[in-house]
């Protein structure tokens, strides 16, 4: 069997589990999926929470 890796559960990545899950309710046979993040909670750059901006990237969440 087939074994896919999804690094990071932002945009991208959602989408990827999106479209296998898509061809999985088509009936397709899809790969065993397992998706890795650093963070908690999915979304990458959608999850915004107090501690967002609080590492060494802090100055280019001040601009946004």
């Amino acid at each position: 069997m087939t074994k896919v890796a999804i690094i990071g559960a932002g945009p991208c990545g959602l989408s990827m589990l999106r479209a296998f899950e898509h061809l999985e309710k088509k009936g397709e046979k899809i790969p065993e999926i397992v998706c890795f993040d650093k963070q908690e909670d999915w979304g990458g750059l959608w999850n915004y929470s107090w501690r967002t901006g609080s590492d060494q990237y802090e100055k280019f969440y001040k601009i946004i």
